[in-house]
């Protein structure tokens, strides 16, 4: 089955190198991906980090990207509260991590064909976190924390050798016929960051031993008693280990907001933590970029007391920036101009934008063509530009793969290019480098009210009716903008389905721009309609879409 699939390597360290693999179990979605994602640039040749994630429904966060999904186990139990199963999860993410493959023959669980196989690095450490949480070091700091200082040693956090009474679940820990009661003990939080050496010897003592992970079945939390009663039964200092390695934020700061976040963490030793918990909403890369890197720098500046500007913009609006990832010079890559930006969408977009347009998201920059003429044309708008500009997504895909577009992005990279390119609107033009629904709804929670989206993304059926249906909920008063109707069946098929879902009038100049504006007048080169129901398969889906429609 693997060589059927794609294989996507990353990056190795070299010699003596180490590599730290943070293991996500997550329900349905990785709402800090883009944080994480900078966080495995942090790197360099002495450490990497790998990332490996278990999904309840792994194929909503597969759907997320292309990176998660190749990171993603093919693999759920589908667990409850309290499921003992979690531990068996943990376990397949442990033999993953310390291959750096995503295998579980060890394991005996079964595995799927995948169109994207991800090699990664065996893990040196393995940190098991949950889709709240966020690096709190840079991973240069972390090699310091964990490996100079540290020693490879596990960390536990606080570990209690008595088990209470309320933590007990039917006949509790008498059902553990396989481990004596005295060696049962439990952590603070199953949130722990393991050395290779003991995930090894787990492992070894499950293969050889297990499966001890079913002689938790009736203990409340049983991740939480798992890996610390393993390693009291292999005889190992669990008071050595017992130093924590995630930070839990208090109740009442659990929020996107980082002003009390910060407060907290100078009200305590951040050297002691790795990661933090409870940050549930998307968190904005540069202001977790400012809030480690300034803050492993000394430069964390609350009001107006930095001397740079860039710093002193993003210290202020630290609460809710999104990826503003302009560099502090103009990369270094040659200028190129290249789309696929005509007079149909200058036609169509000239009529939608003018001097008190104020707000524009943009799904899909490319090279920066259309976000240029966009910005200059609405010259006192702000941009928003939604890409995630991986030149590998388009390489890889038979929707858009042609030889000339591959010897272009190898000879010029999506993301530099397009910052080389806008540079000179930099002050206007802000870029995101989200998956589009991801990135929308980031605007829509930090109250970013567009004028009009233009939607260029992603052609397939799926990802356009989705694309759509998301601008519709919500940003219900923006103008919606596309490309390619003609030139793809998918994005036609999308477009005139979403309009007949919510009673719209397309608008399509040249069989090529589209839009739902309903007040723009008839045009030589336009045609103004409204579609047909689409083809059901039953009088009860039919019924179905004119619900929807009223």
């Amino acid at each position: 089955k693997k060589s059927s699939s794609i294989v996507m390597m990353a990056k190795s360290t070299k010699n003596g190198g180490k590599v730290v693999a943070v293991c996500l179990c997550v329900e349905d979605t990785v709402p800090h991906e883009a944080v994480w994602r900078q966080w495995l640039s942090s790197g360099n040749e002495n450490i990497c980090g790998e990332i490996w994630i278990y999904a309840k429904y792994p194929e909503k966060v597969a759907s997320q990207s292309e990176f998660l999904a190749a990171r993603t186990l093919d693999l759920s139990h589908e667990e409850e509260w309290d499921d003992f199963r979690i531990v068996r999860a943990m376990l397949a993410l442990t033999q993953v991590a310390l291959t750096g493959e995503n295998t579980f023959s060890d394991m005996e669980v079964q595995k799927s064909d995948k169109k994207v196989y991800y090699k990664g690095n065996p893990a040196s450490m393995i940190s098991f976190l949950t889709a709240s949480c966020i690096p709190l070091k840079s991973l240069q700091v972390l090699y310091t924390a964990l490996f100079d200082l540290g020693g490879e040693q596990s960390r536990l956090g606080i570990v209690e050798k008595k088990i209470p009474n309320d933590d007990k679940k039917g006949d509790g820990i008498d059902t553990c016929q396989k481990i004596a009661v005295e060696k049962i003990c439990k952590l603070d939080s199953a949130l722990i960051t393991l050395s290779a050496a003991d995930a090894r010897a787990i492992l070894q003592i499950e293969k050889s031993e297990g499966p001890l992970w079913q002689q938790f079945q009736h203990l409340i939390a049983p991740e939480e008693f798992y890996f610390s009663t393993i390693l009291n039964v292999l005889g190992l200092d669990l008071d050595a280990r017992s130093k924590p390695a995630t930070y839990l934020m208090k109740q009442e700061t659990r929020q996107e907001d980082l002003s009390d976040f910060i407060k907290q963490m100078k009200s305590i030793q951040v050297e002691n933590y790795l990661y933090a918990d409870k940050f549930f909403k998307p968190l904005a890369v540069d202001s977790w970029h400012a809030l480690v890197f300034e803050e492993e720098e000394g430069m964390i500046y609350k009001n107006n007391d930095s001397p740079d500007p860039k710093r002193r913009r993003i210290a202020s609006e630290l609460s809710w920036r999104p990826m503003h990832d302009w560099p502090e010079s103009i990369p270094q890559v040659e200028p190129f101009e290249h789309g696929w930006f005509l007079e149909t969408h200058k036609r169509v977009l000239s009529q939608l934008l003018n001097e008190n347009t104020k707000c524009i998201i943009e799904l899909g920059s490319w090279y920066g063509a259309s976000t240029q003429w966009i910005a200059s044309k609405a010259k006192n708008a702000t941009v928003y530009a939604i890409d995630i500009w991986d030149e590998s997504h388009i390489i890889r895909d038979d929707h858009y793969r042609n030889g000339n577009t591959n010897s272009i992005l190898k000879r010029h990279p999506l993301y530099a290019t397009f910052l080389r390119n806008l540079w000179f609107l930099r002050d206007r033009v802000i870029p995101l480098r989200y998956d589009t629904v991801a990135g929308l709804k980031l605007l829509k929670d930090h109250n970013i009210q567009p004028d009009l989206i233009y939607i260029d993304a992603d052609h397939h059926y799926n990802a356009v009716k989705r694309d759509i249906l998301t601008c519709i909920e919500l940003f219900p008063q923006a103008i919606l903008v596309g490309d390619d109707y003609g030139h793809y069946d998918d994005v036609k098929r999308a477009v005139c389905e979403c309009a007949f879902s919510y009673g719209k009038r397309v608008y399509v100049d040249q069989h090529h721009c589209w839009t739902y504006a309903a007040h723009l007048p008839p045009a030589d080169t336009a045609r103004i309609f409204r579609p047909e129901p689409p083809a059901t398969s039953s009088f009860a889906s039919l019924l179905a879409g004119y619900n929807t429609k009223s």
